[in-house]
């Protein structure tokens, strides 16, 4: 059985459709984002922020309770249910289901902790930049010298 001339123009038109889809879906990637990727993007962002702030401060207090046991001796040791309490909580809040409670509670320092993080990705990006523009003077300079 043959293929008819109409559904090889189909097959060959879907083909090349196809791979210039993927052509510029590889070139928008490098470019921009999609919605969807934008919202991910904003959820892993918020997870991220939410673990790092909630993880030091759980290991914070628990530094600084065994730090005050060896400095003051026992009478501090009464007071390690507190960073008990303190790693509890911790742990309930990193649960996405306690959203509302994290935001209440820990608003003004998940606000602090997103915005050096996003300081901390400019400046490694204007870093990376940087380099990215001596390496190509450096690249230009001795191709002219050859």
């Amino acid at each position: 059985l043959g293929i008819s001339d109409k559904a090889k123009k189909r097959r060959k038109a879907w083909l090349k459709n196809r791979e210039n889809k993927g052509e510029r879906e590889r070139h928008t990637r490098s470019i921009t984002l999609t919605d969807h990727q934008c919202r991910l993007d904003t959820v892993y962002e918020e997870l991220i922020t939410r673990y790092a702030l909630l993880v030091i401060l759980c290991i914070g207090s628990s530094f600084l309770m065994y730090l005050g046991v060896f400095i003051w001796d026992h009478w501090i040791a009464d007071l390690s249910p507190i960073d008990d309490a303190i790693n509890v909580w911790c742990i309930i809040l990193i649960s996405k289901r306690s959203n509302k409670m994290y935001h209440f509670m820990c608003y003004p320092c998940n606000w602090f902790m997103k915005s050096l993080c996003i300081f901390r990705m400019n400046v490694g990006m204007k870093k990376r930049k940087s380099q990215f523009i001596e390496e190509s003077i450096m690249n230009t300079a001795t191709m002219r010298k050859l």
